[in-house]
């Protein structure tokens, strides 16, 4: 949807709930897109994700892609590869009805090496445990280097979900009434070559009525008591690529840095279908709405890190991702199909009147497509891990984005009717600083690896004023995970479960709006092969 109907909706009814996921009436790409590229999914490996997603201290190829300096901590060189299976349902609350909705991917979760310019593991105390693949450092060896690459998938967007119920107070078409209205829209206004919002397709379909003046404001359904249906497809995802060099400054105290780049893509296709199956309404039968849209977009980033050991068994992490900037294009196109049976003016064009044909009316935009930069907030960490070689290790991650600092710059003449500057003043007055809390631990058994954690994202309401809203953006995890591990290799398996929910309205009015909520469950399987050598 257009954002000029966007920033309208949000002037007409204020920051709501609905602001977070309005589905048929607001851009909610703009905000979405806000949301899904400053904050991240549940980053990592198996064994990683199995520890609630703490990162900041722990050596791996995966964790390369947070904190750059943990690569010092791999001991020997390593390439990891992770796949995983994603599913989640989708249970939705509308209208007093509820629909499940399952779906799931397939796709690559971590993948990486991290080459070490000479291996630390050349030298180690012989009462370790050599066999179970626990190896640790003496202090005074050689100071490792660390060159590596790391591909890590950092959100996925696949969602299918749907709903339906009988709307007895309104229908889609007072929505396209009144903003039909607002516009003014009459007979022959309409430049066909620059229609992009739906009330103008409305307006060519008929499904709005002309009142005494002239204009087009009276919906065909207007009062309700409609069939409402709404299906939701979206793929796509948010991916990272590092390149990373670290070094051991001396015993205690690593730095690292890596750049990269960061790859995006999206389509959705939203369909809302509705139906007067009482017949309550003169001439009106159906009508179908349908949203396609599709993104694409790529960046580059730079991130520092380091890592400090006080102790033999303590180590202190720290982490900072510099603000970056993502290049995106959008193509998106609208269509609108009016179903009427001896509508007067449909009549009057085809000289049927009266004789109870039924015709479908159709219009539809142009494809509407946009460049856009996408300025996304730097993000920060501090973690600690404590460790006993042969007994396990306790982990804690808090991390840290500025989500008010997301912002919109328009890079084509395409978008001269979007206001990208009221659309940024509307994200700095929802977004506040936000925390991510993660922990976990790990028991050793030899070389058999236990583990557990969970993560709670947005820890603390993002804006105080607005606790509905933050409350709905609060996303929860538990995780597990089992692993083996030998001198030359390792196999961990990662089980996630997350805990998410929304809130929505399908459509907003002057005086009222529908809200409902969606709940997702998903799980996360993830096996990680590893190699050391």
């Amino acid at each position: 949807m257009n954002i000029r109907f966007f920033l309208n909706w949000v002037k007409k009814i204020g920051v709501s709930t609905s602001f977070i996921l309005s589905i048929v009436v607001a851009d909610g790409q703009s905000v979405q897109q806000a949301i899904d590229f400053s904050d991240q999914d549940l980053p990592g490996d198996s064994r990683i994700k199995s520890l609630g997603g703490a990162s900041a201290t722990l050596g791996g190829v995966a964790t390369m892609s947070t904190n750059p300096a943990t690569s010092v901590l791999t001991g020997k060189s390593q390439f990891v590869f992770a796949p995983n299976i994603l599913t989640r349902k989708s249970t939705v609350d509308f209208l007093d009805q509820q629909t499940v909705e399952p779906n799931g991917t397939m796709k690559i979760a971590s993948m990486g090496l991290v080459i070490h310019s000479n291996s630390v593991a050349d030298a180690v105390s012989e009462n370790i445990g050599e066999e179970d693949g626990v190896s640790e450092p003496v202090e005074g060896t050689s100071k490792p280097m660390t060159f590596g690459f790391a591909y890590n998938r950092t959100n996925n967007y696949t969602y299918n979900y749907k709903f339906e119920g009988i709307n007895s107070e309104s229908s889609i078409t007072d929505y396209f009434g009144e903003e039909a209205a607002r516009l003014g829209l009459r007979n022959q206004v309409v430049n066909l070559p620059s229609i992009y919002s739906p009330a103008e397709l409305a307006f060519l379909t008929y499904l709005v009525d002309p009142d005494s003046s002239g204009v087009y404001s009276i919906g065909a359904g207007a009062g309700g008591d409609v069939h409402q249906e709404l299906s939701y497809d979206s793929k796509g995802g948010l991916s990272s690529l590092d390149f990373s060099y670290a070094v051991g400054l001396s015993d205690k105290l690593s730095i690292g840095v890596s750049g990269g780049f960061t790859i995006y893509n999206l389509k959705i296709e939203e369909r809302f279908t509705e139906e007067d199956r009482e017949d309550v309404h003169d001439y009106y039968n159906s009508s179908v709405y349908i949203q396609r849209f599709e993104a694409s977009g790529a960046g580059a980033k730079l991130k520092l890190g380091g890592i400090f050991k006080p102790s033999k068994n303590l180590t202190i992490g720290a982490y900072y991702h510099l603000p970056s900037g993502m290049t995106v294009n959008r193509r998106n196109k609208l269509i609108l199909r009016g179903n009427f049976t001896d509508h007067p003016e449909l009549n009057e064009d085809t000289l049927i009147f009266g004789s109870g044909i039924t015709e479908e009316r159709i219009s539809e935009t142009f494809d509407l497509e946009a460049s856009y930069k996408l300025k996304n907030p730097g993000r920060s960490s501090l973690g600690v891990t404590y460790e006993r070689p042969k007994i396990g290790l306790v982990t804690a991650d808090v991390e840290c984005i500025n989500h008010s600092a997301v912002r919109y710059e328009n890079l084509t003449t395409r978008d001269l009717n979007v206001n990208y500057g009221e659309i940024n003043d509307a994200l700095d007055q929802f977004w506040k600083l936000n925390f991510n809390l993660k922990v976990g631990g790990e028991l050793r058994l030899k070389s058999l690896r236990f583990r557990a954690g969970t993560a709670i994202y947005n820890l603390l309401p993002t804006n105080n004023d607005l606790p509905e809203i933050s409350n709905n953006l609060r996303r929860n995890y538990l995780t597990f995970g089992f692993g083996i591990e030998k001198t030359t290799f390792f196999l961990d398996l990662a089980y996630v479960k997350q805990f998410m929910e929304f809130g929505f309205t399908t459509y907003n009015l002057n005086d009222t709006s529908h809200l409902g909520s969606r709940k997702v469950n998903g799980t996360d399987v993830v096996i990680s092969l590893g190699l050391k050598f």
